[in-house]
């Protein structure tokens, strides 16, 4: 996968499982999600598609958006660790694990991608430029990791979700060797920092972006020991390394190699997600309920918003609305739409479909013991 084909995918999006009790998390999610939103109208759909013949973006802070995806790495591996921790040696375990897995990313990622792919075959510029053939739709339907871009760009970041939950669950049926084999991977990720192996399926196995689900396990290990002092110090310094890292490069202060900024991006995610969930524990901290709302609704935020942007384009251009709307208020109105629409699908359309997935994978013998 090219630099630039990365850069234009890291929209995507995590499982949407909540943070137990931690709802500053769900709030953070909230944040990255509308990051990733914001990138995508400043670098994609407002200079190639509404305001064309302009080129005009945004602001020049917005080209860092991407960074979302850092952050829901992160937090997509705090979480494997903080609600499964307990079953950590407990094979018997694994098929339930899975079968959540399953449930919470396939459903709702297919309810986008097949309509997406059926509009693609009559209304233009709606989905790729290129639709893979039959094989490459079945794999893209899979989340089988490929060289290419999916069908649906955010899609490329749950095949990267999928790999990790696969390699996790060795932590459930082997315990501590299944845990040894993970920082073993750990280990070869950050080797091939410096070898740089290209070329699937190395490059995606042992790619720097698996470096930040092992470090959002470890802050789920020591969140609860660190002190109030200490999470105010790393929520502080996570946030100045977070942003510090996107701000020099968007402003083309600096130029990072590829793997360097998303393991800057990676900590300053865990340093966050860290300090967040340690001052909560220790109740000095709470998520607004309206953020935490959209954070509950995240996952359908990644999976539409490309799709809707893409569409609204289209409408626009038709309308000719781009030459009296600017691109602030666009914006604005954009992304409240999505927003809500998102907030709508996560309860009528995500949840339901979670909950008879799940009673569809389960054993129905074991739903009727007593």
């Amino acid at each position: 996968m090219t630099s630039a084909t990365n850069i234009a995918g890291r929209s995507s999006a995590v499982s949407n499982e909540r943070a137990g009790s931690i709802t500053t998390l769900q709030g953070g999610r909230a944040i990255a999600a509308l990051m990733v939103a914001v990138f995508h109208l400043h670098l994609f759909v407002f200079p190639q598609r509404i305001y064309a013949e302009t080129g005009e973006g945004l602001f020049t802070a917005a080209a860092m958006g991407y960074a979302g995806v850092e952050f829901f790495f992160a937090l997509s591996g705090f979480l494997m660790a903080y609600v499964h921790a307990r079953d950590w040696g407990q094979p018997e375990r694994a098929k339930t694990y899975l079968r959540k897995r399953i449930a919470r990313i396939y459903p709702a990622y297919w309810v986008v991608v097949v309509p997406l792919v059926l509009a693609s075959l009559f209304v233009s510029g709606v989905g790729p430029d290129e639709m893979p053939g039959p094989l490459g739709v079945i794999g893209d339907l899979l989340l089988v990791p490929s060289a290419r871009e999916p069908i649906l760009t955010v899609a490329w970041t749950l095949q990267y979700e999928m790999v990790f939950y696969l390699i996790f669950v060795l932590t459930i049926m082997l315990g501590r060797v299944g845990l040894g084999l993970l920082w073993l991977w750990g280990a070869a990720c950050v080797a091939n920092l410096a070898v740089g192996v290209e070329g699937m399926p190395f490059s995606f196995i042992f790619s720097a972006y698996n470096l930040i689900f092992l470090m959002g396990i470890v802050s789920a290990l020591v969140f609860r020991r660190v002190g109030v002092t200490g999470a105010g110090l790393m929520l502080a310094g996570g946030l100045a390394l977070f942003f510090a890292t996107g701000l020099l490069e968007a402003y083309g202060v600096i130029e990072y190699d590829e793997g360097v900024r998303t393991v800057l991006y990676g900590f300053g995610a865990t340093l966050i997600i860290t300090g967040l969930a340690a001052l909560e524990h220790q109740r000095r901290i709470a998520c607004p309920h309206g953020l935490k709302v959209i954070g509950d609704a995240s996952y359908m935020l990644y999976l539409v918003h490309m799709p809707v942007f893409s569409v609204a384009g289209i409408m626009v251009g038709q309308l000719g609305l781009a030459a009296f709307i600017p691109p602030f208020a666009m914006a604005v109105g954009l992304l409240a739409g999505v927003t809500v629409g998102s907030i709508l699908l996560h309860y009528w359309v995500e949840k339901p479909l979670v909950r008879f997935a799940n009673a569809l994978l389960t054993d129905r013998r074991v739903v009727a013991r007593p």
